[in-house]
């Protein structure tokens, strides 16, 4: 604390209470108080507001939210370095919504999901509501995006079998593979693309699926089907699975579906389809979270629900009957 033009003010280091950070502390204040009599601190803090850079302006802003949990300051620090890799250490005045939009344009060709960027916006919007409210921006470049759910899509076994069937040809072998490793697993491109042979351990059947959209590495179960697929089409274990470099060298996906007639699929929907089946065969929902590898729980239970009601649907028209009312067919009613 210190006294300037009658006024009290508070400094927070962002520092544990100890002996020798007191000492910091008094040497800290020994120096504003220089400052302040020699006629520079004010003028100081002028210029450190009018410049604040992107780092010494989280450091900041994180010290005002010592009540968060561990987890969520992770998140923040997570997001805001994925952010300030774009930007660089500018400062935060100089941070507009082109460079925002440019960010995002990216952050889509690293196939992030819509609702994944309006998360990541959601946390950047805080950050700088807190810039606004210190003063060192006018307005908040960060635009809001809302969350959109949409009812999970998954390809129809008929569908399915029928690409198949035509991918199995010897001059599409490659995509095949692909397609056939991502109905097995339910990983992501990105997941997919970073597969190696040092992932997968056959002695303990276990594949190591490193998720970059969750930071961590998952474990998942080298089942019968799948342990045999892999040692039955890829003779050559050593190395990367797939030769591709990122999602936008795996084109053939989409421009095959197009020429067959089923342009309305795509990669995410063979994800969808693992997790469908999953919870069609009466695997609990956590058995499900675990496989699919969601981080919430919320997240599984709408691919849960989904599938469960269209299951339940089934099961009234072949076992409740409803069709009929004393050996006669319901009428349809028109309104």
């Amino acid at each position: 604390y210190y006294d300037e033009a009658g006024k009290r003010h508070r400094v927070a280091l962002g520092i544990k209470a100890s002996k020798e950070n007191y000492k910091l502390a008094v040497l800290e204040l020994k120096k504003i108080e220089y400052e302040l009599s020699a006629g520079v601190y004010l003028e100081k803090q002028k210029r450190d507001k009018a410049n604040k850079n992107m780092k010494d302006a989280y450091a900041e802003f994180i010290k005002t939210k010592n009540k968060l949990s561990e987890k969520t300051v992770k998140d923040y620090e997570w997001v805001y370095e994925k952010f300030t890799k774009h930007t660089g250490n500018i400062s935060v005045k100089k941070v507009t919504r082109e460079i925002v939009d440019k960010w995002e344009e990216q952050l889509k060709i690293d196939e992030v999901s819509d609702n994944g960027i309006a998360s990541y916006y959601k946390k950047l919007r805080v950050i700088f509501n807190h810039y606004k409210a210190s003063g060192w921006i006018k307005d908040n470049p960060i635009p809001k995006k809302e969350m959109i759910f949409k009812e999970p899509v998954v390809i129809p076994r008929k569908d399915l079998e029928d690409i198949l069937d035509k991918l199995r040809l010897k001059k599409n072998r490659k995509h095949y593979k692909v397609i056939v490793m991502l109905l097995l697993t339910g990983m992501r491109i990105s997941e997919l693309i970073r597969l190696t042979f040092d992932d997968i351990d056959f002695r303990e059947n276990i594949l190591i699926i490193r998720n970059t959209k969750g930071r961590r590495d998952d474990k998942f179960p080298l089942y019968y089907e799948l342990r045999n697929f892999i040692l039955e089409e890829f003779p050559d274990r050593t190395g990367k699975l797939f030769d591709y470099k990122s999602k936008e060298s795996m084109k053939f996906f989409k421009l095959f579906l197009i020429k067959e007639g089923y342009g309305n699929y795509n990669f995410h929907n063979l994800r969808k389809t693992f997790i469908s089946k999953l919870i069609n065969s009466g695997m609990s929902v956590y058995d499900v979270m675990t496989l699919a590898r969601h981080k919430s729980l919320q997240t599984t239970l709408r691919h849960y629900t989904s599938a469960e009601l269209s299951r339940m649907g089934k099961e009234i028209s072949d076992r409740a009957n409803l069709g009929t009312m004393e050996k006669s067919e319901l009428k349809k009613v028109v309104f």
